[in-house]
């Protein structure tokens, strides 16, 4: 399994979480669509990197077997989430 595969994978959601943000902000909050783009461009970023700190972990995971990577990973992806959400 190597990067371009994993991220050929996980792109389509990135992009649909792009566009459901945009969706839910304008619709839902009445945000304008100009300023709904850079909070969905911000998460679709962070789900990016989300996705490429996680195929690091896999690998480490692989040969440590240590799920405290992913967790930490995962905990730091929720948190960004969080403040870009406020």
């Amino acid at each position: 399994m190597s990067l371009s595969w994993w991220l050929a994978r996980v792109s389509p959601s990135i992009i649909a979480s792009g566009v459901l943000g945009v969706v839910i902000l304008h619709t839902g909050f009445r945000v304008p669509r100009r300023r709904a783009f850079v909070p969905a461009i911000i998460f679709m970023a962070t789900y990016a990197l989300f996705s490429i700190g996680m195929f690091w972990v896999r690998k480490q995971f692989d040969r440590s077997r240590d799920l405290r990577l992913g967790v930490c990973i995962s905990g730091i992806y929720s948190l960004v989430t969080v403040l870009v959400g406020m």
